[in-house]
């Protein structure tokens, strides 16, 4: 069986750093709970951030017949991690305020990424600021979706 890899040595150009960096940087910050050290973490061959070889996660039981067996790709495989797919926890008929507001935010959030690649970096403002006060109000609303 193959093993999902995640690359945490992967740059990520918009936060200027890797994932394992992240992830050492808030490791590190829980101090109080003992993890000033950082220890070996799981999916990395030899431990901390390297390249290549080694590691990685496997499926060992699920609910679901027939997945553990299969080859993964992703961790996220077969998990739909869209931003309209958070309406399917308001239940089967979501409301369509939910549901329309969810594909606002997520075209206000396509716009941001065209106009951030492009290099309109102020040009990302507006539609990222829409999209917050969207989820802002989705939010205040979700109680009584509830």
């Amino acid at each position: 069986m193959k093993l999902t890899s995640v690359d945490t040595a992967a740059y990520d150009p918009l936060l200027g750093r890797t994932y394992a960096e992240i992830g050492s940087d808030a490791r590190s910050s829980h101090k109080c709970q003992g993890m000033g050290g950082l220890g070996m973490l799981p999916g990395m061959a030899g431990g901390r951030g390297g390249r290549g070889g080694g590691g990685g996660y496997q499926l060992r039981y699920s609910s679901i017949s027939g997945q553990a067996a299969k080859d993964e790709t992703s961790l996220f495989d077969g998990v739909d991690t869209s931003l309209a797919a958070v309406a399917q926890f308001a239940g089967p008929k979501p409301p369509t305020a939910l549901t329309a507001g969810l594909e606002a935010v997520v075209n206000d959030a396509k716009r941001a990424q065209i106009a951030f690649e492009a290099g309109n970096d102020a040009g990302a403002d507006a539609p990222i600021e829409d999209g917050l006060a969207r989820l802002r109000a989705l939010r205040a609303r979700w109680a009584r979706w509830g």
